[in-house]
């Protein structure tokens, strides 16, 4: 594995990043630069200081050059850092984003998909939800910011600017099916949604203990936050399809496997499995 950080200031090096932002990628050569062009532009006016972290999923292309191209013309005032790790074979999504997750050292961690299908200002959306900022951020359950914000097509305030095409749709509403009838997810309508917002040490904390490689790491990341009884917001956000997504949930039989795996191996987890400052967080 590769791992190469663009120049930081020492001061910034000093103390943690408000956010880090993990965007897995694989041969993303050609949409990861106006992606990062765009998403890097919108973070350096934010007010708070970012860790960017790009990790190729055993990519083939120049996925990393064109990574390493836009960190290296981010300004030396350390207010984005960017963060380049690299590593073969393939070993899908899940992997990827496990492993940007667990490369994090900000307060809050955000992951969203290269082709920015939910545009970047949702992250900060749903970044004042987890951090606390504003009078809406409170869960209304425990007056607490929530510790958890995922990014939904199916949730009130959802705009959906671009629909997948009819077949996807009604794959998408199988494999809910399916899922709810394995793992049990309570009041979650959609999963699948790139965008997911957190607590920091929630975020490593989960996501040490995740197995699945592929694309049901969504499902495994709902299911183990349930477990652990966090608070949490489906948001509803803007969204676009990505003709060209790798994602292809055809046949929600094919991914029987992963749900049951899922479900046997997080079922026994509970509030008290949280370190002792989580579960202050998340105590009514």
């Amino acid at each position: 594995m590769t791992d190469s950080a663009s120049p930081a200031s020492s001061e910034s090096d000093a103390r943690p990043p408000h956010l880090s932002l993990v965007i897995p990628a694989y041969n993303e050569e050609r949409r990861l630069s106006p992606t990062l062009d765009r998403v890097l532009a919108y973070l350096q006016e934010r007010p708070y200081s970012t860790e960017v972290i790009v990790v190729s999923d055993g990519s083939a292309d120049g996925t990393g050059s064109v990574a390493d191209a836009a960190f290296s013309r981010l300004p030396a005032d350390g207010r984005v850092h960017g963060r380049f790790i690299e590593y073969h074979p393939n070993a899908g999504k899940g992997h990827a984003v496990r492993t940007g997750v667990l490369a994090t050292a900000g307060r809050f961690v955000a992951f969203t998909d290269a082709d920015l299908s939910t545009p970047v200002e949702e992250v900060d959306r749903a970044l004042s939800y987890v951090s606390g900022d504003g009078a809406a951020a409170s869960g209304a359950a425990t007056g607490r910011p929530y510790q958890l914000v995922i990014g939904s097509r199916a949730a009130a305030g959802a705009e959906v600017e671009r629909f997948q095409p009819l077949y996807r749709r009604l794959s998408a509403k199988f494999f809910n099916i399916i899922r709810d009838g394995i793992v049990g997810l309570r009041g979650i309508k959609d999963t699948q949604c790139g965008l997911k917002v957190f607590d920091g040490p929630t975020a490593r904390f989960i996501f040490a203990r995740q197995r699945i490689d592929g694309f049901m790491f969504d499902v495994e990341t709902m299911f183990i936050a349930q477990r652990l009884g966090l608070s949490i917001l489906e948001l509803g956000v803007r969204w676009a399809d990505a003709p060209d997504s790798k994602v292809k949930l055809t046949s929600g039989f094919r991914l029987l496997p992963d749900l049951l795996r899922i479900r046997f191996a997080h079922s026994g987890l509970s509030r008290a499995d949280l370190p002792a400052t989580a579960r202050a967080a998340v105590a009514h």
